[in-house]
C-alpha cells in the first residue's frame, strides 16, 4: 500500500470511528439522558454512514473490520477523556498503544509481507514469532537457527 493510499485508508478509519462513536453517543443521550427522539434519529442515521465508510478501505471485510477495531479503541478512549472527562490512565494508554499496533499490523504490514513471498521470517522476539506463526504461512526462525543452520550446512574444518 503506498503512502497515499495509507493516509487515505486511516482517513476512512477515523471517519468511520467518529460516526460510529458519534451515533452511538446520540443514541445514548436519547435512552440513557432523555434527550429528545431527534437524538435517536440523528444517531441511526450517522450510524448507517458508519456502516457504508468501511466499504471504501482497500481491503476486505474482515481485514478492515479487524483493524477497525484498534481504532475504535483508541477512539472510544479519546471520546472518554474529551466528552465525558474520563481522563485515561496508564492501562488505557498501553491499550490502546496496543490496539494500533495491532492495526498497523493488520492492515499495513501483513499485506506487504504476503506481496513479498519471502521463503521465511528471521524474529529474535519470542512474541512476534508466535504472532507471526499464527498469522503468516512462513517458517519463523531466530536469528541463532539460521546461524546453527548455516554452520552445520557449511563444510567448515578446525583451524
Amino acid at each position: 500500500m503506498r503512502t497515499a493510499q495509507t493516509i487515505q485508508s486511516l482517513i476512512y478509519f477515523f471517519a468511520a470511528g467518529l460516526c460510529e462513536i458519534g451515533g452511538g453517543y446520540l443514541v445514548w443521550l436519547w435512552m440513557r439522558e432523555g434527550k429528545s427522539l431527534g437524538y435517536a434519529l440523528a444517531g441511526a442515521i450517522i450510524l448507517v454512514i458508519y456502516g457504508v465508510i468501511p466499504t471504501f478501505q482497500p481491503a476486505n471485510f474482515g481485514r478492515v473490520y479487524a483493524a477497525y477495531g484498534g481504532v475504535f479503541i483508541v477512539l472510544s478512549i479519546l471520546w472518554g477523556w474529551k466528552v465525558d472527562g474520563v481522563v485515561p490512565d496508564m492501562y488505557d494508554m498501553v491499550g490502546g498503544a496496543t490496539a494500533l499496533a495491532g492495526v498497523g499490523i493488520i492492515m499495513y504490514w501483513l499485506p506487504r509481507v504476503e506481496a513479498a513471498a519471502p521463503e521465511a521470517i528471521i524474529t529474535d522476539c519470542l512474541s512476534c514469532r508466535l504472532q507471526f506463526e499464527h498469522l503468516l504461512p512462513y517458517d519463523v526462525f531466530h536469528p541463532l537457527e539460521v546461524l546453527s543452520r548455516a554452520y552445520e550446512s557449511a563444510d567448515l574444518k578446525p583451524i
